[in-house]
């Protein structure tokens, strides 16, 4: 077996015997405490755990109380369900002022020639392994190239908008 394996094996057991020792640690601690519950026959702290355990295990489903509008504040359901769908309804169907700025035809073909820094945080951001582009170079050389590869990069591209150009 290769050592890579070895270790994925050791940290599984590792993990169970992990797993295995703090549930042991866990029914440990509860049987304690619930013996502890009965030898004093404290029923208020047993009424305060099972308030606790019983919130616990329930959603908060529904809202007690918003504001409208106005501010003012509504407690009843309905009114507060009236409010959401006010809320969206308004939110979701008004139509936004669109300001026309200039008129004009669309952009064809590059408005912008990348730079030098654009074509470097690309590389960087890139990650080895991947696929070939369409100039069939890997990733992996333009980064070991460094700044010479940058240029020889940026350089190439140029050629390619020049010619798209003409």
């Amino acid at each position: 077996m290769s050592g890579s394996a070895e270790d994925g094996q050791a940290y599984e057991s590792a993990k169970k015997e992990a797993k295995r020792a703090l549930a042991k640690a866990k029914a440990e601690s509860v049987r304690e405490a619930y013996e502890q519950l009965q030898k004093n026959q404290d029923m208020r702290q047993l009424i305060r755990i099972g308030k606790s355990r019983d919130k616990a295990s329930k959603d908060l489903t529904a809202i007690k109380q918003m504001k409208d509008e106005t501010g003012i504040i509504l407690h009843d359901h309905g009114k507060i369900i009236q409010r959401w769908l006010n809320y969206f309804e308004k939110l979701l169907n008004e139509e936004n002022v669109r300001l026309k700025t200039e008129e004009g035809g669309a952009n064809e073909g590059l408005t912008m020639e990348i730079s030098r820094d654009g074509i470097e945080r690309a590389v960087e951001k890139m990650k080895n392994g991947n696929e070939v582009g369409p100039d069939q170079i890997p990733v992996e050389v333009w980064k070991c190239l460094r700044k010479k590869g940058i240029e020889l990069l940026w350089d190439l591209m140029k050629k390619i908008w020049r010619q798209e150009e003409n």
